[in-house]
């Protein structure tokens, strides 16, 4: 992959990231107007899925920082994690 491509992909991922941290304002906004036992159990999911993109969010300067056959590596990982975040956003955000 070209130096070209590789930004490009970056810069998509930091749009995807960009998004998620909208998604969990928009989330913890939610969660601000629930009630005490459904807050309790919903903030706690946020917790991980914040937690989750954190370590996300380290992959990616990792994955900025690699060159050659480690950036196909990590961009494999990063792309399965990521996925892996989507979908507990989407979970969370369909209860």
């Amino acid at each position: 992959m070209n130096q070209e491509t590789r930004i490009a992909y970056q810069e998509r991922l930091e749009a995807q990231m960009r998004e998620w941290k909208a998604d969990m304002d928009k989330l913890r906004a939610r969660a601000d107007q629930m009630r005490a036992e459904g807050k309790i159990e919903f903030t706690s999911r946020l917790e991980e899925l914040e937690e989750e993109g954190k370590r996300m969010q380290a992959k990616l300067r990792e994955l900025r920082a690699a060159g050659g056959d480690a950036w196909g590596e990590l961009k494999t990982g990063f792309e399965k994690s990521w996925e892996a975040l989507k979908q507990g956003v989407k979970k969370v955000k369909e209860e």
